[in-house]
């Protein structure tokens, strides 16, 4: 079946055949109908059924009232572009399936990635059972080019009137949706995915979402909060905010939640209205945010491992399911996807591996076996991931370097201590003791890391048709010793501030007058060969910079060589998956700042070119066109 791709309205055929429908009421169908609803960034106990004081969801309550609610559900990372496929997927290592639009500077790991031959992705799945399946959507990453909205047969994108569309018109698209669905007969069942962004940042401070929210405390107009509210911009971080900001945030938070509740509550009723079919409901969310707490605001990095990101809300309602029921179980995104399997009677190929499993199991027996821990993961760079995961009590996070973290689920992270690769045993711990993976339970997560990295080790990687750009957060940067090491020159360096706007990270010799070490400035990229070009936003000081890619000669500049422009480096391999610039100072500026590396893709390796690669991906990248023979 054709794929459809609609934009704008449908039309007067189908208002007429829908007015139609409200007159002779609703169709009947034996067909099932399964509804996902996607929360962008709604934390589970901002919901009022998870306990939240004001009464943010009365609609989504009433559904859990009807439904299943599941208390302690968690996503497994803390951003968008992981989070959905891991949904789709039911794979921790699902590979990105969006794209972001243009005059956005996206990942380059997110553009040059293939699934796994036994990962399966969901509406393609249910399609194939006999599916119809559909997406609207106000998200601006799942275009209709993206792999992930390609994957629905019918896909309705909602225009944006600033970030994103309100849910008011989400949810006129999704109408529109079910009336088309309808007008085509019924004759299959239906798969409808609605992504909306009022949950997520920036919230808005007029009316109808202005229930909890005012700004008065503040003396705010409407527009001084859309400029200068948290989690915008620069303002993810506040040291010490106000609690007057913190307030305001929050009843705004509250607003957009119970705006879109209030909308969804509207349209399930519009649904029941039109077609008379067994119907399930799943509402959830990618992640949460944070609101304020240690002065953070929104999901980045630092929010990773903390339940105000992680813990995400779980509502599932229709045939199959107990009404009232609660699982106060450890249950995570990727175990949605073989849940509706389970309701929905579609079997999984026998080729495809998923990482949850049907949850349908503890809701009826709740005291059945389940899982210890509800893993986490965040990609730092092609192979590197920082990971960790939720238990019982507490959670762990384990950063790309071995360093672990534990905390309560709030933001107080209590080293304890580092691993070095493969768990070596000389690690310790801050109190000097042995650090080994016999000393951080549970066995659990030890497989999952396990199984992880394994998976991420052998997965085939993709020829880059465009250049890219490399950004510097991603940099591992270590000095390199030359000679041995002044006393003086052995915490020279310092990096940051992290500009994201201008993606230039700032390199600062602290003590003037002491000399810097070279640095390696290293990369994870795919294989292959580079033509190497370093952008240069910015330079202060009185010295000059020196950049050697390995098998070419160093480059030098200094302020007045760095305009803006670019340098070409020269041309690199890439046999290992690792590229590695030295970066030295002459002279010692007070400042340095450097800009972001682009890479262009130059042909392919040869297969004696490649190193550290099994003879089995070597066949996989030759026969995917990679390698040359």
């Amino acid at each position: 079946m054709g794929r459809t791709v609609r934009r704008l309205g449908l039309g007067l055929l189908l208002f007429t055949l829908a007015g139609c429908g409200q007159l002779g009421g609703p169709a009947t169908s034996e067909h099932p109908i399964v509804i996902v609803y996607m929360l962008d960034a709604a934390r589970a106990d901002y919901f009022s059924s998870y306990g939240h004081p004001y009464p943010t969801t009365p609609e989504m309550d009433a559904m859990a009232a009807e439904g299943v609610r599941f208390a302690r559900h968690y996503s497994h990372a803390h951003v968008t572009a992981v989070s959905v496929p891991q949904l789709f997927t039911a794979r921790l290592d699902a590979p990105p399936l969006m794209i972001y639009p243009p005059g956005w500077e996206m990942p380059w790991w997110n553009r040059d990635e293939v699934p796994m031959d036994d990962m399966v992705f969901l509406p393609h799945l249910l399609s194939e059972a006999g599916y119809d399946t559909r997406m609207v959507t106000t998200h601006p990453w799942t275009t209709a080019e993206s792999r992930f909205s390609r994957g629905f047969e019918h896909f309705y994108d909602v225009p944006r009137t600033s970030y994103y569309a309100p849910a008011e018109d989400v949810f006129a698209r999704a109408r529109e949706a079910i009336d088309a669905y309808r007008a085509e007969g019924l004759e299959r069942p239906l798969f409808l995915y609605i992504h909306l962004l009022d949950t997520h940042t920036p919230h808005d401070g007029t009316p109808p979402v202005n229930k909890f929210f005012s700004l008065d405390e503040l003396g705010w107009t409407p527009e001084q909060w859309r400029q200068n509210q948290p989690g915008i911009r620069n303002r993810r971080y506040i040291k010490d905010p106000d609690p007057k900001l913190i307030e305001a945030y929050e009843g705004a938070v509250r607003s957009s939640l119970y705006y879109t509740d209030l909308h969804l509550g509207r349209f399930k009723r519009y649904v029941e209205e039109r077609i008379d079919a067994p119907t399930t409901h799943v509402i959830t969310a990618d992640h949460g945010d944070a609101l304020g707490e240690n002065g953070y605001f929104e999901h980045i990095l630092p929010t990773f491992g903390t339940d105000a990101t992680h813990h995400i809300p779980l509502i599932m309602s229709g045939p199959g399911l107990t009404p009232g029921a609660v699982v106060d179980r450890l249950t995570g995104m990727v175990d949605v996807m073989p849940t509706l399997l389970d309701l929905l009677e579609v079997d999984l190929p026998s080729s495809k591996v998923l990482d949850g499993r049907s949850m349908t199991r503890v809701i009826d027996e709740p005291r059945s076996r389940w899982r210890e821990i509800v893993p986490y993961v965040h990609r730092l760079g092609w192979t590197r991931s920082r990971l960790g995961f939720r238990g019982e009590a507490s959670s762990v996070v384990m950063t790309a370097d071995g360093e672990l973290f534990q905390n309560d689920g709030g933001f107080d992270f209590r080293p304890l201590g580092r691993l070095e690769p493969e768990g070596s045993r000389s690690s310790t711990t801050p109190d000097g003791e042995e650090l080994s993976r016999e000393s951080v339970p549970p066995q659990a997560f030890w497989d999952f890391v396990d199984r992880y990295q394994g998976r991420m080790a052998r997965r085939p990687t993709m020829p880059l048709a465009r250049s890219m750009i490399v950004p510097l957060p991603e940099l591992r940067i270590r000095p390199v010793v030359t000679e041995p090491m002044q006393p003086e020159s052995s915490t020279c360096w310092t990096a940051g501030p992290w500009r994201e706007r201008r993606r230039a990270l700032t390199l600062r010799a602290l003590k003037p007058g002491a000399r810097c070490e070279p640095l390696t400035v290293g990369f994870s990229v795919p294989l292959g060969g580079y033509a190497v070009h370093w952008k240069v936003n910015r330079f202060e000081g009185k010295g000059r910079l020196r950049i050697t890619l390995p098998g070419s000669e160093p480059i030098e500049f200094g302020p007045a060589d760095a305009t803006g422009g670019e340098l070409s480096l020269g041309r690199a391999l890439a046999p290992t998956g690792n590229l590695e610039l030295k970066v030295e100072v002459l002279g010692v500026p007070e400042h340095l700042a450097l800009g972001s590396l682009r890479l262009e893709r130059e042909g392919s390796l040869q297969p004696e070119e490649v190193q550290e690669v099994d003879p089995e991906t070597i066949e996989q990248l030759r026969s995917l066109g990679y390698l040359d023979g």
